[in-house]
């Protein structure tokens, strides 16, 4: 009892506490921000051009929770007083958004820059001049003028001497001695993304960069500017290529930081050898197609020593893939953790037998129908072939009271297929089923299957999903059959079908014997005859405003009279 009332008093002191921020929050902003109101606010204003009152009592402002600190949302003003600025520099938001500014005088850049958050937004800022540049240049977060076309050398040439990441990603061009200024930063942290080319002077200039470089804007890349480019020492991001030659790759390939090339839709073979030898990150997430084993093997070991480096659970991400080779997915399948490939839209029973023997959870959402010998594939997955799982938490176990866990046997061999219209096959919903329930008990959770997407369910696959033991979201079904309804209605547990629109009165006697929580809630027309029946079910929830044909209400208040 003194502990359950000492838990109770911290949890007290701990909301009274953060009421009496919140109040002190708003109470120190509010006065000096209402009167920059974006829309509206030359109305609220008397002859003098001073705010009225009421426009002053009004909150023009929005905290929303970001992180660990406060976020500053003021993207709805349009123009900002010097005195705003100041007021605004003293707030203790660790992001402040000003998106709605189109343009930013030198005062109100002095201001602003004395704000210690970790981040300034100013996105619609189109214009700058150098004095301005000069004074947002003492801003010590992250600085962000992606609206900004057009920078002299001079405003350049300040900006660089700003202390946080720096983002331009509206400049569509730089001269070699802005990119030698920008080059020059001591801050890592440079975002070029409007830039469409790039010379091999500039990409030299650029190359000296110390922290991470994003050019996500340039369509082609030369091997001389690519050569240059492998010179820079952090994280290299070139987004928008479609394309890469051998000439390009080669040098890449030897640059010592990561590498994005998540533009890239297919890679030829001299590509993916060259690439398939790169020592650091690289990331391919646009791929449509992998045919390369070796470039496969890359992506697979880099993940694994990612995931053990950090001590969480590895993840392989191929979501655009279409079209994988059979030696590719070998190799995939052998991928110790979650592999998710919800790019494939359709699958077949020989594909689907190799990755069966996975082993780490596998995400298939793209596909949305699967033929019944596919299916009855699938429902193998996971199974404990030679006490693979016996021995995975045997050797979890182990690890765990050496004080090193083994992050390949963190990811639970589960299958997900969230994006599945038609479930017609029994065995794989007796697959999804039963590893709910299984993943239910591991976690001492209550189990949930939700197959929201589902809109065709056969009526074999809704008597396997009727004997599962615990909440059952089919909110994705638009009818169901009288011999679904039958079947259904033995679940024991909540049911919900709120995607249906009309209950058939056959349908409806069925349902009424569910025994759970039952949610109709999107039923729009019911006969007379199926909402009396299905309100006698007390458990049953349907829409306060249900259509009744007047006929069918006539009907059956007629059937109902006793007869003389």
């Amino acid at each position: 009892m003194t502990l359950c009332r000492g838990w109770l008093r911290r949890a007290l002191v701990k909301a009274i506490a953060f009421v009496v921020i919140a109040n002190w929050i708003a109470a120190i902003t509010r006065p000096a921000l209402a009167e920059d109101r974006a829309e509206g606010l030359s109305g609220n204003r008397d002859q003098d051009g001073a705010p009225k009152a009421a426009a002053i009592k009004e909150g023009g402002f929005k905290l929303n929770p970001s992180g660990n600190r406060w976020s500053l949302d003021l993207n709805h003003l349009t123009t900002l007083s010097v005195e705003s600025a100041e007021a605004l520099a003293q707030h203790r938001a660790g992001t402040i958004l000003l998106n709605g500014l189109t343009s930013i005088s030198a005062p109100q850049a002095e201001a602003l820059a004395k704000h210690r958050g970790r981040c300034l937004s100013l996105r619609g800022v189109q214009t700058l001049s150098e004095e301005a540049a000069a004074q947002l240049a003492n801003y010590r977060g992250a600085l962000l003028l992606d609206g900004v076309t057009h920078l002299p050398d001079g405003a350049i040439s300040e900006l660089a001497q700003c202390a946080g990441p720096l983002s331009l990603c509206g400049l569509t061009r730089l001269s070699t001695p802005g990119a030698r200024a920008l080059a020059s930063r001591r801050t890592p942290g440079l975002s070029l993304n409007g830039l469409t080319e790039l010379s091999v002077d500039n990409a030299a200039e650029l190359a000296r960069h110390r922290g991470p470089l994003r050019l996500d804007g340039l369509t082609t890349l030369s091997g001389d500017a690519a050569r240059t480019l492998s010179a820079h020492g952090d994280e290299l991001s070139f987004a928008a290529l479609k394309t890469l030659s051998v000439e390009a790759a080669g040098p890449l390939a030897r640059h010592r930081g990561g590498l994005s090339l998540d533009g890239l839709t297919t890679v030829s073979t001299a590509v993916a050898a060259a690439l398939a030898g790169k020592e650091s990150l690289l990331t391919l997430r646009g791929l449509h197609s992998l045919e390369s084993p070796t470039l496969a093997q890359k992506l697979v070991m880099q993940e694994r020593q990612r995931a053990a480096k950090r001590g969480d659970a590895p993840v392989l991400r191929l979501d655009s893939l279409a079209s994988v080779s059979d030696e590719v997915f070998i190799i995939l399948t052998g991928f110790p953790g979650t592999l998710s490939l919800n790019g494939l839209k359709t699958l077949s029973p020989q594909t689907a037998r190799m990755l069966v023997q996975h082993r780490g959870g596998l995400q298939l959402n793209g596909l949305t129908r699967i033929a019944p010998d596919t299916a009855q594939v699938l429902s193998q997955y996971g199974d404990p072939w030679f006490f693979d799982g016996i021995n995975a938490y045997v050797g979890a176990t182990i690890g765990y009271y050496r004080g090193q866990s083994d992050v390949t046997h963190r990811a639970e061999s589960v299958l997900i297929l969230n994006g599945l219209r038609v479930l017609d096959s029994p065995s794989l919903a007796d697959k999804l089923a039963v590893q709910e329930e299984q993943r239910a008990r591991r976690h001492y959770d209550d189990p949930v299957l939700q197959l929201d997407h589902v809109t065709d369910l056969s009526d074999s696959a809704a008597r396997i999903l009727a004997a599962f033991k615990g909440t059952l979201s089919l909110n994705g079904l638009r009818s169901l059959s009288v011999d679904s309804a039958q079947a259904l209605a033995a679940h024991r547990g909540r049911l919900d079908l709120n995607g249906l629109r009309a209950v058939s009165d056959e349908a409806a006697v069925q349902l009424a014997r569910h025994q759970g929580d039952l949610s109709l809630r999107g039923a729009r027309t019911l006969s007379a005859i199926a909402a009396d029946t299905l309100t006698t079910n007390a458990r049953v929830s349907l829409p306060t405003t249900t259509h009744v044909p007047a006929e069918d209400r006539a009907a059956a208040e007629g059937s109902r009279r006793p007869s003389r």
